[in-house]
C-alpha cells in the first residue's frame, strides 16, 4: 500500500480545503496582499533507507537540519536522488517525474495574508489520477517534505521550498 504523508515546519501548515483562486487578501492594517504571478520551487528528492553502521548524509544534500529531528532521524542513510528549481505559475499545475517513476504535480494558488504560499501536492499515479493530494500553506525559504513512496529498499522524501 503507497503512504503519502507531509512533514512541515513549524512555519508551515497543512490545510484541507480545495485550492483557492489567487487573489489579494487584506492584512491587518488594510493593506491588499498581491499574490506574485510566478514563484521558484526548490525540489529535493532524498532516499532514506535503514542500514547498521554510523548514520550518513549525503554531501550533496547540503545543510537541512531538518534530517536530525523526528520523524526523519529514524532513518540512518540519505542519499540524494534529485534537485531542481522549477517555476510555479499561479493557479496552473507543473508536473516532473521522480525517482520511482511517479509524477508529482505541484500548483501555487496563492500569497496568503500572512505572507505564506498556499501550494497543493499530489502524486500521481500512471493514468494521471491522484494517488494521494494536500494542500500545504508554506513560508518562503521553509521546506515542506512529502513522504512514502518505496524506492530501492528505501522511503523517498520530497522536499520542496518555495522561494519568492
Amino acid at each position: 500500500m503507497n503512504r503519502f504523508v507531509v512533514f512541515c515546519t513549524l512555519a508551515s501548515a497543512l490545510t484541507w480545503t480545495a485550492p483557492g483562486t489567487a487573489k489579494p487578501r487584506p492584512e491587518g492594517d488594510g493593506a491588499a496582499v498581491v499574490s506574485p504571478v510566478r514563484v521558484s520551487a526548490e525540489v529535493i528528492v532524498l532516499l532514506a533507507t535503514q542500514a547498521d553502521g554510523a548514520r550518513s548524509i549525503d554531501p550533496a544534500i547540503g545543510a537541512l537540519p531538518q534530517l536530525s529531528k523526528p520523524p526523519f532521524n529514524a532513518y540512518s542513510q540519505w542519499k540524494q536522488i534529485d534537485r531542481k528549481t522549477v517555476s510555479l505559475e499561479r493557479a496552473k499545475s507543473t508536473t516532473f517525474s521522480v525517482a520511482n517513476g511517479r509524477t508529482l504535480q505541484l500548483t501555487y494558488s496563492e500569497l496568503a495574508a500572512d505572507k505564506r504560499y498556499r501550494v497543493a501536492a499530489a502524486m500521481l499515479r500512471e493514468d494521471g489520477s491522484a494517488l494521494q493530494k494536500v494542500n500545504v500553506v508554506a513560508a518562503p525559504q521553509e521546506p515542506f517534505f512529502l513522504a512514502g513512496q518505496k524506492y530501492q529498499g528505501g522511503t523517498l522524501f520530497i522536499g520542496i521550498t518555495l522561494k519568492p
